[in-house]
């Protein structure tokens, strides 16, 4: 017999509420399951491929999560949560181009005020070999209070306050993000 449309959105709520149960216990192998149970009843179930991506992240499978982060963004191509996430993959895929700009219009069109979104784009660029533009962003992060940017600015001293370079670039720079 066929489901009605209530019966269809009343057994996906169910499902995802309990792949919400077991992400939010860190059961990811069994978030996914549900989840992916999620999918195959909505294939445009956003909040479903979102948090599957993340469990496929925490459990170290960048790829699967990047391909879940990218149907989350043809689904929904405002920039949200999914660029973010995504470019968090390509960071751990090592493709920094990529991740780089997914960050970066993270930052500009959703939350410019993200310490985490800062320190990872630091990262990202320390990698490509612009450490001037890390410790720009581990700044801005540590600004916002991520302490693990503190830890990185410090590994950096050269580009640390007291060295005229950041004193005059680095922290003009931060700033004049917040005027």
């Amino acid at each position: 017999t066929a489901q009605s449309a209530a019966e269809v959105a009343a057994r996906v709520t169910a499902l995802f509420r309990a792949a919400m149960a077991d992400f939010k216990a860190k059961s990811y192998p069994a978030a996914i399951e549900q989840f992916s149970r999620v999918i195959e009843s909505d294939p445009y179930h956003y909040q479903a491929l979102v948090h599957r991506a993340i469990a496929w992240f925490q459990l170290g499978d960048y790829r699967q999560a990047l391909a879940d982060n990218d149907r989350a963004i043809r689904i929904n191509p405002e920039v949200d949560v999914a660029h973010h996430n995504r470019a968090e993959d390509k960071l751990m895929l090592k493709d920094y181009a990529g991740a780089l700009e997914d960050i970066t219009i993270y930052l500009r069109k959703v939350n410019n005020r993200c310490a985490a979104s800062y320190h990872m784009r630091g990262l990202v660029k320390m990698e490509m070999n612009d450490l001037m533009g890390a410790c720009q962003d581990w700044f801005t992060a540590a600004h916002l209070g991520h302490t693990e940017a503190r830890k990185y600015l410090k590994k950096h001293k050269k580009f640390t306050p007291g060295e005229p370079c950041f004193e005059l670039g680095i922290r003009r720079e931060a700033t004049s993000r917040y005027l």
